[in-house]
C-alpha cells in the first residue's frame, strides 16, 4: 500500500462506523428506518391458537395453531381492516396507524373468541395473543 493510500484509510472508514452506530452495528432498527423513510412501522402481531380439549387424565393440553379470520374496528366499531391467521403456525402480522383497536374473532360454529382491545403506539407491534375455545 502506498503512504498516500496508508495516511487516508482511517478517514474512508470514518463514514462505516458512523453508519454502524446510527443503525446499530448493522443491524436493522425501525426507528431509523422511520426517520428516513417517513413511514411508520406500528400495528399488531402474534398468533391465533385453538385451545385443545385435554383427555381424562392428560395435562397439560397445549393450544394448537389455528386459522381463523379476524376483524380490526376502530373506536366507532367500524371495520377498518381484517386478516386470516396463518394456516400451519397461526401468526399474523398487520400493519395499522397508532391508536386504540378491537380485535373481533370471528365465530366459526361452536369455536368463539372473546374480543379483545389493542393500544397500538408509534414504531411498535402490540403483541396478541388470540385463544378460541370449543363451546358447549
Amino acid at each position: 500500500m502506498s503512504k498516500s493510500a496508508r495516511r487516508w484509510l482511517p478517514i474512508a472508514t470514518v463514514p462505516t462506523i458512523l453508519l454502524g452506530l446510527v443503525t446499530g452495528c448493522g443491524g436493522f432498527n425501525r426507528s431509523y428506518d422511520v426517520i428516513i423513510g417517513g413511514n411508520f412501522l406500528s400495528g399488531i402481531e402474534g398468533q391465533v391458537l385453538l385451545e385443545s380439549e385435554c383427555l381424562a387424565g392428560s395435562s397439560p393440553c397445549p393450544s394448537q395453531p389455528y386459522q381463523a379470520r379476524v376483524d380490526v374496528l376502530d373506536g366507532n366499531r367500524n371495520v377498518v381492516t381484517s386478516f386470516r391467521s396463518a394456516p400451519s403456525s397461526g401468526e399474523f402480522e398487520v400493519q395499522l396507524s397508532p391508536g386504540t383497536y378491537t380485535l373481533a374473532p370471528n365465530a366459526e360454529g361452536v369455536i368463539t373468541a372473546p374480543e379483545q382491545t389493542v393500544d397500538v403506539t408509534f414504531n411498535q407491534f402490540a403483541v396478541v395473543t388470540i385463544v378460541y375455545q370449543k363451546t358447549p
